[in-house]
């Protein structure tokens, strides 16, 4: 994140504030109604996919999948 895209968020934020909203409720809330599962697709999303190479998001899905699978429906 550069210095101006983290200003533009930080004026988001202040903004929220200034309207008598709470932008942390907001982020629990949708942290409390997401699955393990659906945590895990954000992750891939919005790291691996940027930060890894084809074939290591290959690798983390799969060793993700064998061996956490069980806990893809899971509540956060």
């Amino acid at each position: 994140m550069t210095v101006e895209l983290a200003r533009k968020a930080a004026q988001k934020i202040k903004g929220q504030l200034a309207e008598g909203k709470n932008p942390c409720e907001e982020k629990e809330k949708l942290a409390i109604e997401k699955t393990f599962g659906e945590a895990y697709e954000l992750f891939m999303e919005k790291y691996a996919k940027i930060e890894n190479k084809l074939h290591t998001q290959k690798d983390i899905k799969s060793r993700l999948k064998k061996v956490l699978s069980h806990w893809f429906h899971r509540p956060l």
